[in-house]
Formats: structure tokens, sequence, C-alpha cells
């Protein structure tokens, strides 16, 4: 049985920065379906946000293909797109870091350095920027080495 999905409430809750995961699971939706949302939300002008090419990084990010992982969590991030949501940002970019993604490390280094969708925490930001910095990434060295300068 296909569930009828109330277009304003959907769009209340990708408004309130419910994750595309949990609005997915709330209204029975597939990919397709929510793609189709989606594109009615904004020709309806509800949601009010341009998703060009979002669908197809959305489901190369669920695969776990790590590097559309962190595009979308930059795109959740800066709110290019789509609703602004740090929170869903960082929870992707975990999920790249851990699988050892340099960018999503550094990211996340910037993110706790900053306080920026979490608590902001020096030695957090220290473990990634050192994850990052390992694999030669040369913006988390950078960082890595003034946040060694400024706790002497």
């Amino acid at each position: 049985m296909t569930r009828k999905v109330n277009a304003l409430d959907a769009a209340y809750d990708l408004r309130s920065g419910m994750p595309l995961a949990e609005l997915m699971k709330k209204y029975g939706l597939s990919l397709n379906q929510l793609h189709s949302l989606l594109q009615s939300l904004k020709a309806t002008k509800l949601l009010g946000v341009e998703r060009n090419g979002f669908k197809a990084e959305l489901v190369r990010a669920i695969r776990e293909i790590v590097n559309a992982q962190v595009r979308i969590g930059k795109r959740y991030f800066t709110g290019r797109g789509l609703p602004k949501d740090r929170t869903e940002a960082i929870k992707w970019w975990i999920k790249a870091a851990e699988q050892g993604n340099a960018d999503a490390q550094f990211y996340l280094g910037e993110c706790y350095l900053k306080g920026a969708g979490v608590s902001k925490d020096g030695t957090e930001a220290a473990k990634w920027f050192n994850k990052a910095a390992v694999q030669g990434h040369p913006a988390a060295k950078e960082r890595l080495q003034r946040l060694r300068e400024t706790t002497r």
C-alpha cells in the first residue's frame, strides 16, 4: 500500500532540519519517491531550494562512496542547494572520516576547532587534524602546527 505524503508536513520537516533519511523513514519513501517529493516541493515553492544532482549524490553517499559522503556533508554544511544542517553534515563527514578520507577528517577538525555544529573541543580538533595530516593533507598540517603553538 502506498502512503500519501502531505507535502506541507514534509516541507515543514525539511525546513525544520529533519535529515533526509529520517524523512524517508517517517513517510515510507523510496529514493525515487523522495526525489519526486523534493521536485514537487521545489516546483510549488514549498521548499524553495535547488536540488540539482542531489538525488544521484545522495544515492552514492548512501552506498558508502566516500567522496560522495564528503560532498553531501559540504552541501549540508554550507546550505548549497538544500537547507543548512551542520549536524547532518557532521554525520556524513564522520562516515567518510572513519573510512580514512583526509578531507572529511580536516572538516571535522575545523568544526571542533570552531564549535561549528559540535561543541568546541581543541583535543577533538587536534585528533582529526592529526589523522588528516598523517595522510599529507597540507591544511591539516598547518592547523595542527598552529594548535600546537597556541597550547605551548
